[in-house]
């Protein structure tokens, strides 16, 4: 989402949707993930850096990676960089104890989730 807003709708007992919580993001939601009661959401904070670096790789676009318990208001950023150890990262996932991240360009970061 270019405007940078996440809601999160629950299901009714009619089997509706209602809206939920909504929070604002930095622009350029990418995808998201799905972990029991987590969203994992990639953010591009900078869209000119994205496009550049799609061009030339060698240019950092900075990412920020947001967990958004769904019972929780606030999105707690878990992961962010400058774009120098990864640049546009565009999904997250858990893995057991990691936090596996892909880019635009084919590249993946494993980390070491902190508990």
């Amino acid at each position: 989402s270019l405007g940078g807003r996440i809601t999160v709708y629950k299901r009714t007992p009619g089997n509706h949707l209602k809206p939920g919580n909504s929070n604002s993001l930095a622009v350029g939601i990418d995808n998201i993930s799905i972990h029991d009661n987590e969203l994992l959401l990639a953010v591009h904070p900078n869209l000119l850096a994205l496009s550049k670096y799609k061009k030339r790789q060698n240019h950092p676009s900075p990412s920020i990676v947001y967990s958004l318990n769904l019972d929780l208001t606030e999105p707690e950023v878990i992961f962010q960089s400058s774009g120098e150890r990864i640049s546009g990262v565009s999904a997250a996932l858990r893995y057991e104890q990691y936090l596996v991240l892909g880019n635009v360009c084919s590249e993946l970061l494993i980390c070491q989730r902190n508990k």
